[in-house]
């Protein structure tokens, strides 16, 4: 990158820097205290490696969370059916309009591909992101999102926080509160359907991605993976158990990167 705009500075041509993280780590080497290129891919390797475990770990999760309550993933796996239906209706329909005007049908409208998970059809599934949000509420660490105060500041209650002491949040009075609703400490995976709280939406009442301008910026493509993940597994097995249920209480409430202490049962739809 750094070539490429030394050679558009000297042909004149004005450069448009790249938008992304890469570009940030180039522009604030100094500033981040990078000695050469390989503290730079050294960082964004651990960025990698931090997306990559965070959202493995959310999907296994999300897993055993279906293993806990397998009632409810006949729901999932109906739902899931229902909107590649309609998704087969509708690009059926965009084949027949295109006959009737003689006009080519493009190889994105193939019948092979009607049933295909994409990320729009994905998202128009409602229950399944209320699942994930709600595993994603019950899956909490007590104490967490800890922080150090830069300067003393004064919060809008009048809490004064003294520059120098750390702050963390107490993640059970956030997410067991009763903007939750009915009964927030019982798991209910439908909770959200209807509502604007979606599995990615950041609230004070909702923290596994943080909040503010310090959310979590991949969040979006994490719970889409995850999604994806949950959506393959409902598709292809009827039933989830836990082989050892004495531990299902501590694996529903396991910190993230925990070790888990037994695994899963898969039941292969006929």
């Amino acid at each position: 990158r750094r070539r490429l705009e030394a050679e558009a500075i000297e042909k004149g041509i004005e450069y448009e820097q790249p938008g992304d993280v890469l570009q940030r780590l180039l522009n604030d080497t100094e500033r981040n205290g990078f000695v050469d290129i390989e503290d730079v891919c050294g960082h964004i390797l651990i960025l990698i490696l931090a997306s990559v475990h965070t959202t493995t770990d959310s999907s296994l999760s999300t897993l055993y969370y279906l293993a806990a309550y397998p009632q409810y993933i006949e729901k999932l796996y109906e739902e899931q059916q229902q909107v590649l239906d309609m998704q087969q209706r509708e690009r059926e329909y965009e084949r027949q309009e295109l006959n009737r005007k003689s006009e080519i049908i493009p190889p994105e409208l193939d019948p092979s591909r009607d049933r295909e998970l994409t990320a729009a059809t994905v998202k128009k599934m409602a229950y399944l992101d209320s699942f994930l949000r709600e595993a994603f509420r019950h899956r909490l660490e007590l104490l967490i999102l800890a922080h150090r105060a830069r300067k003393t500041i004064t919060l809008s209650d009048g809490t004064v926080v003294v520059k120098g002491t750390d702050v963390i949040i107490n993640m059970k009075s956030a997410h067991y509160g009763p903007e939750q609703g009915e009964d927030p400490a019982e798991f209910q995976p439908w909770r959200f359907v209807g509502k604007s709280k979606t599995a990615t939406k950041v609230a004070p009442d909702f923290l596994p991605f943080g909040m503010g301008r310090h959310a979590c910026p991949g969040r979006f493509l994490a719970i889409q993976e995850v999604k994806t993940t949950v959506l393959m597994f409902v598709q292809r097995y009827s039933n989830l158990e836990i082989q050892d249920s004495t531990h299902t209480k501590r694996i529903l409430h396991s910190r993230i990167g925990t070790p888990l202490p037994t695994g899963l049962y898969f039941t292969k739809r006929a």
